[in-house]
């Protein structure tokens, strides 16, 4: 049996856990969400077949105090105390193409989408920074 094969149930294992470490860090897990504890339940019987047990544990949130008193044990192992605030933008691009009509009423979404591609690809980095521009809609996540 080859190494590849022997360790694919490990690797399956530690990308499970993995899904549910950047979720949980990220701030994308919903906790009300039974499909996600049952990917951190298949990761914990996952990495339980190779030996690797945790304690029994709670989907509730956590509160701020305790997360307070865990602060200190995290940093002491190099784990982020708390997710980065992450902000989503809206730009602009502006694309020309050419159609039949004088309205664009022969224009479809594969036209729409081959204009929008060629733009993309014509331009360099600079030149794409300057025709996106700034942001006109900013908000956190």
């Amino acid at each position: 049996m080859s190494t590849h094969i022997a360790n694919a149930p490990l690797i399956h294992a530690l990308q499970l856990t993995i899904i549910c470490c950047l979720e949980a860090l990220t701030g994308t897990w919903d906790r009300t969400d039974q499909g996600f504890i049952d990917l951190i339940d298949q990761s914990e019987r996952a990495l339980a077949s190779f030996g690797c047990h945790s304690e029994a544990h709670s989907y509730e949130a956590i509160s701020d105090d305790k997360l307070a008193r865990l602060y200190p044990t995290a940093r002491l192992h190099g784990i982020p105390i708390a997710p980065k605030t992450i902000h989503d933008h809206a730009f602009d691009i502006a694309f020309s193409l050419r159609s039949n009509t004088a309205d664009g009423s022969d224009v479809r979404a594969s036209h729409i989408r081959a204009a929008l591609l060629e733009r993309r690809a014509s331009l360099t980095d600079d030149e794409l920074l300057e025709a996106t521009g700034t942001p006109f809609d900013s908000y956190e996540t």
